[in-house]
């Protein structure tokens, strides 16, 4: 009696998404794809930004190889030495989804371990063998694996040949994983260091930087908020970098809203607002898909104080109208007077600007 009320619990407890096709993006590197916003002397203080929470289209692929609904912190069962906090998956997710309602369900499947340099990841270790293993059974379960997103390379800015070996060292990862999934050319949208280590932090980023593979992609996360630890993303430098993670894989899919798009504008019910969990908010989602960042030769960046002024102003308009255009009229008219008045170079906004609204979010 108690072994079969227990499958009915079960079953009552397995959400309806685990059985259909998924969407699959494998999570890899070390402790800033883990996750360690909200964490503070090995304490998380559990608060998950609206654009970070659970959807019931996003699950995760536990420990023990089965799909369940997730949350955040994603890699609480998989980087288990530490105390895992928010990471950029879930609004890596959320953003997907917000671009592409009818994308269907989003799966993903951890396997970042903080502290681990890229020659821990060599074929044939264990970390590189847990990471085909569980995406193999992510694959089988159901699914395409899409992507991976890559975030690593904090612990090989310590010692000196590490860094002047990772460039190929990290190439050689990338062309065994893709021989052993059976995908030469997976996308793979890796994360260029923000922090560092050690001393070598510069040799690792140029490494990261000019990767010259197929289908390889880098986001930038200099510039993205740091802990107290100096090592660390923030809660919301995780969130941002999910959703520029988001932006970088999107533009190098075909973009099915487009071709299809309805002739009217959609009701305002299925636009991104806080009422609505599922997806994200206009104020995050513009924070992390236009984020501007310095060039090598030490450029110009998007002063914070305007991504303010700009996200406030589209939560503004966001609430009062659901007309795609004038949504986007009022953007760079507002994002032409704050670069005014914060001094920065209108035109080097705008290409960021021109890039997030090709995304058709509005």
């Amino acid at each position: 009696m108690f072994t079969f009320l227990s499958l009915i619990l079960l079953a009552h407890a397995i959400s309806p998404a685990s059985s259909q096709e998924k969407n699959i993006f494998l999570l890899a590197g070390q402790s800033n794809m883990s996750g360690r916003g909200g964490v503070t002397n090995g304490t998380w203080d559990g608060f998950v930004p609206p654009g970070c929470g659970p959807n019931p289209s996003v699950l995760r692929l536990a420990a023990n190889l089965t799909w369940v609904p997730a949350a955040e912190p994603l890699h609480k069962d998989i980087d288990v030495n530490v105390t895992a906090g928010v990471g950029p998956g879930m609004s890596f997710a959320n953003a997907l989804l917000a671009y592409d309602p009818g994308l269907g369900v989003v799966g993903l499947v951890p396997c970042a371990i903080g502290g681990t340099k890229i020659s821990q990841w060599v074929r044939g270790s264990f970390l590189y063998d847990q990471l085909v293993r569980r995406a193999g059974a992510a694959a089988r379960g159901g699914g395409k694996i899409q992507a991976m997103l890559w975030y690593q390379g904090e612990s090989d800015t310590v010692d000196e040949e590490d860094a002047e070996s990772y460039k190929g060292r990290l190439e050689k990862f990338f062309e065994d994983l893709r021989s052993d999934l059976q995908s030469p050319s997976l996308p793979i949208i890796q994360v260029a260091i923000a922090s560092a280590q050690g001393p070598f932090i510069e040799k690792v980023r140029e490494a990261q930087l000019r990767l010259d593979l197929a289908n390889v992609k880098c986001v930038d996360a200099k510039g993205l908020e740091l802990g107290r630890d100096h090592l660390h993303l923030t809660t919301s430098a995780e969130a941002q970098l999910g959703g520029m993670l988001a932006g970088s894989f999107l533009r190098t899919r075909p973009r099915p809203i487009k071709n299809n798009a309805p002739s009217s504008p959609p009701p305002s019910s299925t636009l991104p607002s806080s009422a609505n969990p599922r997806i994200l908010p206009p104020t995050t989602v513009v924070a992390q898909l236009i984020r501007p960042t310095v060039n090598e030769s030490g450029e110009q960046r998007l002063e914070p104080g305007v991504l303010r002024g700009f996200g406030a102003l589209l939560d503004r308009i966001w609430a009062a109208t659901a007309a795609p255009r004038v949504l986007c009229d009022a953007a760079h008219e507002h994002v032409a007077e704050a670069c005014r008045r914060e001094h920065v170079a209108e035109a080097f906004v705008g290409n960021h600007l021109s890039e997030f609204l090709e995304l058709n979010v509005f």
